[in-house]
């Protein structure tokens, strides 16, 4: 029997998964960064292929899966979520001959306040 055994690995899973993980978080901070200045400086399609480097294959792939998902209900339309945060769509219809609406005179808020949306 051998005295000197020697174990050649091939690679090393963990150090090559942490190493994969650093390289996708450097990237997305980039593109965090990069995001304000999307469609002046920058292109979607260039922050797509040279900083998260996804090729063609990749970037239709990604698409049809995201389409599913928003069809399946599993992540929300990102234009919907932009027009909630903005709050378009949000806002109640004026009765017509722009009257107020009806306000309760037990509420606790004050007919002022509920005109301005504050409380």
């Amino acid at each position: 029997m051998k005295e000197h055994i020697q174990f050649d690995f091939i690679a090393d899973n963990y150090f090559t998964e942490l190493k994969e993980i650093e390289i996708r978080n450097e990237r997305m901070n980039e593109v965090a960064q990069m995001d304000p200045y999307v469609g002046k400086y920058f292109s979607a399609n260039y922050i797509r292929t040279k900083v998260l480097k996804q090729t063609e294959s990749e970037i239709k792939e990604i698409d049809k899966e995201i389409k599913q998902e928003i069809a399946d209900g599993v992540i929300m339309d990102p234009q919907a979520m932009q027009a909630m945060e903005m709050g378009i769509g949000d806002e109640e219809p004026v009765p017509e001959g722009g009257e107020e609406p009806p306000t309760d005179p037990n509420s606790a808020v004050s007919p002022a306040d509920q005109k301005r949306g504050e409380l």
